[in-house]
């Protein structure tokens, strides 16, 4: 086994400053001395000249032995030249294998005694550039594949081999720790990583000891690069998820390679394609055994506190908010580690920290933050009983935008996104607003970051999918602290003259279904319609603005009616949030729900808004149908307006409030004070028929409340009795839709109530 391969071998790369990389540059010429040694062994290994041949490896043996200097240049392109002359020398006969062998040990021995530490202190970027492309490319040679595809039977030309291996890797890993990589760099090495995980796939419970060496090191690459996470996409695209799991389900005590796998894992997450690929592969239970196969085996070379901590972040990153909150002991045990990474983080210049042994950049914990803020629960377990509060994120916000010019520090620019997303999902709850607003160097400086961009920034940096951008949050922020920015609004109310003016509120992620809807609603040329990506009809008096929220605000404003697209993407965006928001709780506008696909139910924020709502299931009946419903609800929406409508002149400003008891409906408060002609309304709102009603003939919301409960826990028999009463009752079969509907509209009120009453608990 290669000795000293757990000293000298490269860990994790801390996150940090990314350079930019000048990829193809070369090195300067080298030094005549070992460069005509090289020359001539070329030769003598073209002319089948033996004796020369190990001659003049003996010569390069000594020459890298006796090597005394302390340039780091000249070391790495001796390194460099040399193992071009070893890989040249593995493809021949067996003979020169002895001379391989000892040559590839002095590279070994130079390596670790001259270059790894210079060079892993060094912060020349153009010299780290250079050398990490230039050693790629000698892991993607030809010797190197033939060896990983087992085509080299010689026992010590594959000891060579793999010190080979480790020479190069070790160096790329070195080279890695502050170089930035572009999305695109390993795609003409796309063969070389296929080649290194049918390796892995092959050999991962070998019992050879420089097998298990090769598959530390590439692991350990692998985890070196998928640090950086613009290249998650490379390795989803080489099925790297699947694998990872495999070998995860494979682990055995005799391969020290558990803390890189749940590192990788860990890494793969942080990247929304790479956590939907690891979901789609059933991740969690993996991980969940793979824990419990530490516990049992005692993994010696995997300390208990990393494994932990980044098992915690993992599992996080793969479940979504409401799953978390689902188990709120163990959800809070994570999220305090999560918080003590961010505040130890925050007590450093560079935003980083050790913990448990590794180093971790601040945005680390803030984007799993981000992904959970969406979940109010969540944002109170923090704000009340982790160690920090809204001034920690608050200063922490100040702090970061103090230089928010700066494009060197692609992690500063990370930091500040988090920390804009995060401060704008606190600002939607009212019990926080009054401290966000007493922070008065907060409000100036959001309000400055607000007036000075008119567009998203652009960051070379991966940013999650349902981070909005620094601008977009910085209005976010203000709108809900109610500044200048979320001053009173002008409403319009509809005319009978006009055609409904309808206005679709959509992520980003779910636009395939909305192009079609729009284009299906278009066709209908009674109905004028609006997204940020279309605008049809005469729609004219939506004005153009560069600032994208003032355009959809003014559409909201001039809605007759406003279609809320309802996914998992769009509970999990704050901009859609707002949207919701401003439509519902500041201007009570008519809002239709529509579920575009069978496999999201609306909870938080979203579920408690659109419970008392009739929605319209697309994924529940053909598209058709639901467009035929759809069209209905909106002309018999417009109808019910015309009859209330006044001169399109008639202007009503709304101040911009947070919803109170006084105007929402009673069904939007306590069920359970609900009277008769409260459920009466219930029943009328929700489209379920008369018969219904007068079968169940409920007298009080909290015999609503407590049928349902029982309801859905006898689901099968209740169904069974109601249609016995029903087809006594009038002499007709029960209708399956409304029953159906009857269910789905009792379960949103059920889970609405269950909810608010969760809001504290968590």
């Amino acid at each position: 086994m290669i000795q000293g391969f757990e000293t000298l071998i490269a860990s994790k790369p801390c996150s940090e400053t990314r350079p930019s990389l000048v990829v193809g540059q070369k090195f300067p010429p080298i030094k005549i001395d070992y460069m005509k040694n090289i020359r001539q062994l070329k030769l003598a290994i073209t002319e089948n000249n033996d004796k020369r041949v190990k001659q003049l490896c003996d010569e390069l043996i000594k020459y890298c032995d006796s090597l005394e200097t302390d340039d780091l240049l000249e070391l790495l392109n001796f390194v460099r030249t040399a193992i071009e002359a070893v890989l040249s020398i593995v493809l021949l006969e067996n003979e020169y294998s002895d001379v391989l062998y000892q040559l590839s040990w002095s590279l070994h021995t130079r390596v670790g005694k001259s270059i790894l530490t210079p060079l892993c202190n060094s912060r020349e970027k153009k010299l780290r550039s250079e050398t990490f492309y230039s050693f790629i490319q000698q892991l993607s040679s030809s010797s190197i594949s033939r060896y990983l595809e087992d085509q080299i039977t010689n026992e010590k030309q594959r000891n060579s081999c793999s010190v080979i291996i480790w020479i190069i890797v070790t160096i790329i890993n070195c080279s890695l720790d502050s170089s930035e990589m572009h999305k695109t760099d390993l795609d003409q090495h796309i063969l070389l990583f296929q080649v290194l995980l049918r390796y892995i796939n092959q050999h991962f419970n070998s019992d050879t000891q420089y097998v298990q060496v090769n598959i530390e090191l590439i692991l350990k690459l692998i985890w070196s690069l998928v640090d950086q996470t613009m290249l998650i996409p490379f390795f989803v695209g080489i099925d790297l998820p699947k694998a990872i799991l495999t070998w995860m389900q494979q682990s055995e005590t005799k391969v020290h390679g558990n803390l890189p796998l749940i590192n990788i894992l860990h890494n793969i997450a942080r990247h929304d394609a790479g956590a939907e690929k690891l979901n789609n592969y059933g991740a969690i239970p993996v991980l969940e055994a793979y824990k419990k196969q530490k516990l049992k085996n005692e993994w010696t070379e995997c300390d208990p506190a990393q494994f932990d901590l980044i098992y915690s972040m993992s599992t996080l990153l793969l479940l979504s908010p409401d799953e978390v909150k689902s188990n709120a002991q163990t959800a809070g045990n994570i999220l305090d580690q999560l918080i003590e990474l961010a505040v130890k983080a925050s007590q450093t210049n560079d935003w980083k920290c050790d913990l448990v042994g590794l180093t971790f950049h601040i945005t680390e914990s803030l984007v799993v933050l981000t992904k959970l803020f969406v979940n109010d629960d969540v944002v109170d377990y923090v704000l009340k009983r982790s160690q920090s509060d809204i001034r920690f994120f608050a200063n922490l916000l100040c702090r970061s935008t103090s230089n928010i010019d700066s494009d060197e520090d692609e992690y500063l620019k990370l930091t500040q996104i988090t920390l804009f997303n995060i401060v704008w999902s606190i600002s939607f709850s009212e019990k926080y607003n009054k401290e966000l607003k007493l922070h008065k160097k907060l409000i100036v400086q959001v309000e400055e970051v607000a007036k000075k961009y008119h567009s998203a920034e652009i960051i070379d940096h991966y940013v999650p999918k349902h981070f909005s951008n620094i601008k977009k949050a910085a209005d976010g922020i203000l709108f809900n602290l109610k500044t200048e920015y979320g001053t009173a609004a002008a409403v319009r109310k509809p005319n009978k003259n006009v055609k409904p003016f309808v206005m679709i509120s959509y992520s980003h992620a779910d636009r395939s279904f909305c192009t079609e809807l729009v284009n299906r609603l278009t066709a209908e040329k009674n109905i004028d319609v609006w997204t940020d990506f279309s605008s049809q009809g005469n729609n004219n008096e939506v004005f153009h603005s560069y600032d994208l929220w003032e355009q959809i605000a003014h559409a909201i404003e001039k809605a007759n009616v406003v279609l809320l697209i309802m996914t998992e993407n769009y509970y999990k965006s704050k901009s859609c949030r707002q949207e919701v928001a401003y439509a519902n709780d500041s201007l009570n506008k008519r809002i239709i729900p529509i579920y575009p696909y069978n496999n999201y139910i609306a909870t938080g924020w979203l579920g408690v808004r659109i419970a008392p709502l009739t929605y319209i299931h697309f994924g529940r009946k053909t598209f058709s149908c639901a467009m035929k419903e759809l069209i209905n609800a909106v002309m018999e929406q417009q109808s019910v307006g015309a009859c209330k409508a006044t001169n399109d002149k008639d202007i009503t400003p709304i101040k911009v409030t947070e919803p109170t008891a006084e105007r929402l409906p009673r069904a939007n408060i306590s069920v359970r004070n609900w009277l008769v002609d409260d459920v009466a309304s219930w029943f009328h709102k929700n489209g379920i028929s008369h018969e219904l009603r007068i079968l169940y003939d409920f007298q009080s919301g909290s015999e609503l409340l407590d049928y349902g409960n029982d309801f859905r826990r006898n689901f099968d028999q209740e169904k069974k009795d109601t249609r016995k009463r029903f087809e006594k009752k009038f002499g007709e079969p029960m209708n399956t839709v409304q029953f159906n509907r009857f269910k789905d509209a009792l379960y949103r009120l059920i889970d609405k109530q269950d909810c608010i009453q969760r809001s504290y608990r968590f």
